[in-house]
């Protein structure tokens, strides 16, 4: 079982939209199937939300130095860079 995970901007974008309409979708199913794990938000993924852009490929890079897995939907960018787990949902 996974311990740490970073929480990706596209991942907590879909948990808002899923939270907002009142309907459990896959970013909801994917924290129940997580309890245990603990959940962090970087820095970069906090200032995309609040700036409401993106940062490119910065997360890749939080993605590396953090050394956790990155739980997104958005697996095309983290792919291309060795040694970077992906968790889906």
């Amino acid at each position: 079982m996974v311990r740490s995970l970073i929480l990706e901007t596209t991942f907590l974008i879909d948990l808002e939209r899923e939270e907002s309409k009142g309907v459990a979708g896959p970013a909801v199913s994917f924290l129940e199937a997580h309890e245990s794990a603990r959940m962090y938000l970087t820095f970069t993924a906090a200032g995309e939300l609040a700036a409401g852009l993106s940062l490119g490929d910065r997360e890749l890079w939080d993605a590396v130095a953090y050394r956790m897995p990155v739980v997104t939907r958005n697996i095309e960018p983290f792919s291309r860079v060795p040694g970077v787990q992906v968790k889906t949902y």
